[in-house]
């Protein structure tokens, strides 16, 4: 799992949140719904829901992947996206999630992943953490 940004730079409006996840050929049931989580920053990073897009990888979109419905829990700060159709094993995909601004303070924000197949009571399988980190405009690094 791996999680990327093109704009690192506190405040900064038009950026995406690339989040890449590789399904494993032998997951036996196709991906659902993804849930992310933000673990970790000081500031509650808000999405614009309805620019959320979901390709093959960044280098190498591919078709479009069709996504359902994206909802989050401002509270648990955790965002869902939904796929329809789900996304079979074996498959690489990228959910780009755009926030309405970068954060205003810098240094690590942590995201959990959390994959989940389709059934009834389905049991998430978590993929990982992915750090990102954004540096004041101001000059001043932040403390690790």
């Amino acid at each position: 799992m791996k999680v990327t940004t093109a704009f690192n730079n506190t405040q900064v409006i038009g950026a995406t949140y690339y989040f890449t996840i590789s399904l494993p050929q032998n997951a036996g049931e196709p991906m659902k719904n993804v849930t992310i989580n933000q673990h970790q920053g000081v500031d509650r990073i808000n999405f614009r829901l309805n620019k959320s897009i979901a390709v093959g990888t960044r280098s190498r979109r591919g078709d479009k992947i069709q996504i359902g419905e994206v909802t989050r829990d401002k509270k648990a700060r955790t965002v869902s996206i939904t796929f329809d159709p789900p996304v079979s094993p074996g498959k690489t995909i990228t959910i780009g999630l755009k926030p309405k601004q970068n954060p205003f303070t810098g240094g690590i924000y942590l995201f959990g992943v959390t994959a989940f197949p389709v059934g009834a009571k389905p049991h998430g399988q978590f993929m990982g953490f992915g750090r990102l980190y954004f540096y004041s405009n101001d000059g001043d690094s932040f403390l690790l």
